[in-house]
């Protein structure tokens, strides 16, 4: 992670990172966005995106990713999201572990997450999109339960809904093909953030976000991400956990999520408020144990972990 942060501030305008910068017409399309609205962004934000698809441009594996929403105006958030979309539409993604492991595709994606999406595209794996909202409030006991027990039931509860409502047909619409036509596989998830022996969930003000980022700074958090997989129409499921601690700097600024806030960034819909792939909060990292994409929302190694057992349940099944 040190080496990663060296990197990116040692010198974005050196001529190797320029020529590859010039090589790519979408790079070159965000070049001009950002002289066309340097007037109204400012100095750091810009910067710290140009260090980032410098960065990317320069690597074949991409490093991190942004939370997005819908954009509201020709913002710096606007033009964040258009580096981050340039950069992912040249960076090949990983071959889609599906078909050697002989199971089916797409995965149904039960989760509205943006980086769940975005982390399944990196691993190649095809998805659709198929969410029904449970009320998350009203399962577990987050004074009590364990962190991995929590994600764990929150993420099984999730799946039972969805799997119900497509088994009653209420889900037609959102399905590729009818369920009565092929298998599938669906993927369900959740996170939480620990921190100083409390569970953190998505901050319910902007106030308890700036309380979250604050405690930061002496107490490192670490997230708990749970993933399920059910197979239809046999209902078999495996499931896991994992985990990721994060370290600040001391530098963390205590205005940190008011510039997010500026820039009409997600920081509610965050679990702890954490944004760690934002530009603003990663120059502030000293290191993660555990993965990025865990600390995201979805651990790609755990994934492949779980399809890997899923097919070994399946392939016992058939044997019996």
């Amino acid at each position: 992670m040190k080496r990663s942060q060296e990197r990116d501030s040692s010198s974005i305008v050196s001529f190797q990172y320029s020529t590859q910068f010039r090589s790519s017409r979408t790079s070159l399309l965000f070049v001009c966005l950002l002289i066309l609205l340097s007037s109204t962004i400012p100095i750091t934000v810009a910067f710290g995106v140009a260090r980032r698809s410098f960065h990317r441009s320069s690597s074949s594996t991409p490093r991190s990713h942004l939370r997005t929403l819908a954009p509201r105006s020709f913002s710096a958030t606007t033009v964040i999201r258009m580096a981050s979309a340039s950069t992912d539409d040249t960076t090949p993604p990983q071959n889609n572990p599906l078909p050697a492991l002989g199971l089916p595709s797409p995965v149904l994606l039960g989760s509205a997450s943006f980086t769940r999406k975005l982390i399944l595209k990196e691993m190649g794996i095809p998805f659709a999109k198929v969410v029904r909202p449970i009320d998350e409030k009203a399962l577990g006991d987050r004074s009590q339960d364990p962190p991995d027990q929590l994600v764990l039931t929150l993420a099984k509860a999730k799946m039972d809904h969805l799997v119900l409502e497509i088994k009653e047909g209420r889900c037609h619409d959102d399905l590729p093909s009818p369920l009565e036509s092929q298998e599938w596989i669906v993927l369900t998830g959740d996170q939480v953030v620990t921190c100083d022996d409390k569970i953190l969930e998505k901050p319910e003000s902007i106030e308890e976000a700036r309380t979250f980022v604050a405690n930061y700074r002496t107490h490192p958090p670490s997230t708990v991400g749970s993933c399920v997989l059910t197979h239809l129409p046999s209902g078999i499921q495996v499931s896991g956990v994992d985990t990721a601690t994060i370290y600040f700097q001391s530098t963390i600024p205590e205005d940190l999520v008011d510039q997010l806030v500026a820039l009409d960034e997600p920081i509610l819909s965050c679990a702890g408020g954490l944004m760690i792939e934002h530009p603003l909060t990663k120059e502030h990292l000293d290191r993660i144990d555990g993965t990025e994409d865990s600390v995201m929302g979805l651990s790609k190694d755990l994934v492949l972990r779980l399809l890997q057992e899923l097919k070994e349940k399946l392939d016992a099944s058939r044997k019996e």
